[in-house]
């Protein structure tokens, strides 16, 4: 029959693998959120700096060939147009921002694909006009004797 001792050290040796146990999944589980923190954070800083370059590339096209001119009747034809139309070096990360779909940030995720979709667009039509113009206005303009520039 075994003596209280014995039973007692078992006990204490049950608790003692129970609580390490408990201390080591508690650890794990802290360490891998960290991790998953982390990796949002980043995807988010990474997703600011696109945001950041697709703002960038309009607003020197609004400053540089718009704004100049503004107000013109004949603007569209007057618009510089560009040979090499700007593209953007970086796209948005669908796959690392899937955490925003989470209830409350779902609107947010929606919102970066929806202007991230214009930008593009607005950028397609920039090249879209500066072809049209480069390969058919201004040759038949020359043709007809306008002055073109």
């Amino acid at each position: 029959m075994p003596e209280w001792k014995d039973i007692l050290t078992s006990l204490v040796t049950l608790a003692a693998t129970f609580v390490g146990a408990w201390a080591a999944f508690r650890f794990e589980s802290r360490r891998r959120k960290t991790e998953e923190d982390e990796k949002r954070i980043g995807a988010a800083n990474r997703a600011l700096y696109v945001i950041y370059h697709y703002w960038n590339i309009l607003e020197q096209f609004r400053k540089e060939v718009l704004e100049p001119q503004q107000g013109r009747q004949d603007a569209w034809l007057n618009l510089a147009a560009h040979p090499v139309a700007p593209i953007p070096t970086d796209r948005l990360q669908t796959n690392d921002l899937q955490f925003l779909l989470q209830a409350e940030h779902a609107d947010t995720y929606v919102a970066l694909m929806l202007e991230e979709e214009r930008v593009l667009l607005a950028l397609n039509l920039i090249t879209a006009r500066s072809k049209l113009v480069l390969d058919e206005v201004f040759p038949k303009m020359a043709g007809a004797g306008v002055k073109v520039g």
